[in-house]
């Protein structure tokens, strides 16, 4: 049944050539879009007519032959064949029809332009227009795409340098914790505690240490004579005979008859002025520190250091400075 529809097809389109001549040349190029259009319907009515046909037989459960026989699947890739093949006919029919009107157009502007010489130069002035215009958006169009190029460059460096930024920070926020962590195990290890207590033993001594040494200046002198003109300088020769000692002249020429000299003399050393001290007027003497304030220091801070002890001795039993000055004392500011 296709063979002779198909010999029809054929048959026709020589039929019109041979009736046409070779006068019918120009016209036939105009009819080809048209002889497309019929071979496509005739193609649809054709994939139409098998379909019935086929739907008929299995309706009637006819006997079919072998060569009849055609499985769903060649069916249904028989019937995209046809219509891809439609597809591409149209496609070609459109394009066809473009290629004709552009050939229309270029006959007509050819003419156009044989005719009238103004308007030739009118129209090639306004092409030259169109395709320095064309130019300029091809090279527009070529610098915003370097520009984009350039953009995801740049966002993709910055994209890094953020990553390595965070990473950065991340090392550095970590580092901290981490020096944090060990002040604060230093802080709390043992050996840092026992350390403070000393330092802050140590800074209570020197500071009673210096407290005691505002008290008592080493540096003054025992017995401090007022103005001479207001109080008679003091005999020492009779405040000696009073307490029964002997003088330094009466000594002296006792020493040169020959006699014995006594055995105060013997010893080369700074006299004791404990007993000269306690004969002065109260005036003269040294101002002594309370038996308050030696309890005092002593509860506090006296079994720190025996310095504090030796200096609460001499404070309280008024002795001479002499002894205080042959101890070995170094004084450290807090």
């Amino acid at each position: 049944m296709e063979k002779p529809s198909e010999e029809q097809a054929a048959a026709e389109p020589a039929d019109s050539v041979g009736e046409g001549g070779p006068s019918s040349v120009a016209g036939g190029q105009a009819a080809r879009p048209k002889d497309h259009m019929t071979l496509l319907l005739r193609l649809r009515a054709q994939t139409k007519q098998q379909l019935l046909e086929y739907k008929s037989m299995v309706d009637a459960n006819e006997e079919k032959t072998p060569e009849e026989i055609i499985p769903e699947k060649q069916i249904e890739t028989k019937i995209e064949d046809l219509e891809n093949e439609i597809e591409e006919v149209k496609v070609a029919f459109e394009m066809k029809n473009l290629a004709l009107d552009r050939m229309q157009l270029s006959t007509a502007l050819k003419k156009n332009l044989e005719k009238s010489n103004s308007q030739t130069s009118v129209l090639m002035d306004n092409m030259k227009h169109v395709l320095k215009l064309n130019k300029l958006i091809m090279k527009s169009q070529q610098e915003s795409w370097d520009l984009e190029k350039t953009l995801l460059d740049v966002r993709k460096k910055r994209f890094e340098l953020k990553q390595a930024s965070e990473s950065k920070l991340l090392e550095i926020q970590t580092e901290k914790n981490k020096q944090k962590d060990d002040l604060d195990n230093m802080e709390n290890s043992d050996k840092i505690k026992a350390l403070q207590g000393n330092l802050q033993m140590e800074i209570q001594i020197t500071t009673v240490i210096q407290h005691v040494f505002q008290v008592v200046k080493p540096h003054t002198p025992l017995i401090r004579f007022p103005d001479r003109r207001d109080n008679p300088k003091p005999n020492v020769s009779e405040v000696l005979r009073s307490t029964g000692l002997p003088s330094h002249s009466s000594s002296i020429s006792q020493h040169s008859k020959g006699s014995k000299s006594p055995d105060w003399l013997m010893h080369q050393g700074p006299p004791d002025t404990a007993e000269i001290i306690k004969t002065l007027p109260q005036k003269y003497r040294r101002k002594l520190v309370s038996q308050e304030e030696i309890e005092f220091i002593q509860v506090c801070f006296g079994h720190y250091h025996p310095i504090v002890q030796y200096i609460l001795t001499f404070l309280a039993s008024g002795t001479s400075y002499a002894h205080l000055h042959a101890f070995p004392i170094v004084t450290v500011c807090p």
